[in-house]
């Protein structure tokens, strides 16, 4: 007897897990539902924030950062070309790319004064404090994806045209 209660609430658990992640992730749920649930999927680590069924790209971004240090010496850093990596590479290097994809996206935030300090530092290893004083402007390139109608396709290892920059950050490091 006790064996099955335990098999009938495991059973329930699952599908009460499976209902949430439904929940969560099927665009089409009533919305007051999915704000009934949200709570518990977030307190329990189901939340999904994702869309199942999103529309395609229609632009690809590329980050670069211009740093000008206390001395008045200049370097320049580029995010990955990633169409000339390898398939195996582009996978290693995953949670990077994704890192670089949502960082442009953060707006004035201390995730950008950190990682604006960490450039500095990366393109002068060699110098000691070498972020102090350093000007750092990141900037986002970006280059329109044609869309799928358009023929004849191009290959995505033939280089993007980035024609379109904006400053996303200047950030003036102490």
């Amino acid at each position: 007897m006790l064996r099955r209660l335990r098999l009938l609430g495991v059973n329930v658990l699952i599908a009460a897990v499976l209902a949430l992640v439904a929940i969560e992730a099927i665009p089409q749920s009533p919305p007051a539902v999915r704000s009934a649930v949200q709570p518990l999927t977030r307190r329990v680590g189901l939340a999904q924030g994702w869309n199942l069924f999103t529309p395609p790209d229609r632009v690809n971004t590329r980050l670069r950062a211009e740093i000008t240090y206390a001395d008045g010496s200049v370097a320049d850093w580029h995010s990955p070309d990633w169409p000339r990596f390898s398939p195996a590479q582009r996978f290693a290097m995953h949670r990077r790319a994704e890192w670089l994809d949502n960082i442009w996206g953060a707006g004035n935030s201390p995730a950008l004064t950190s990682w604006a300090r960490h450039l500095a530092r990366s393109q002068r290893p060699d110098a000691a404090d070498a972020d102090r004083g350093a000007e750092v402007k990141i900037i986002v390139d970006q280059a329109p994806i044609p869309s799928a109608e358009i023929r004849p396709w191009t290959s995505w290892r033939s280089p993007a045209k980035f024609d379109e920059s904006t400053t996303l950050a200047i950030e003036k490091l102490p």
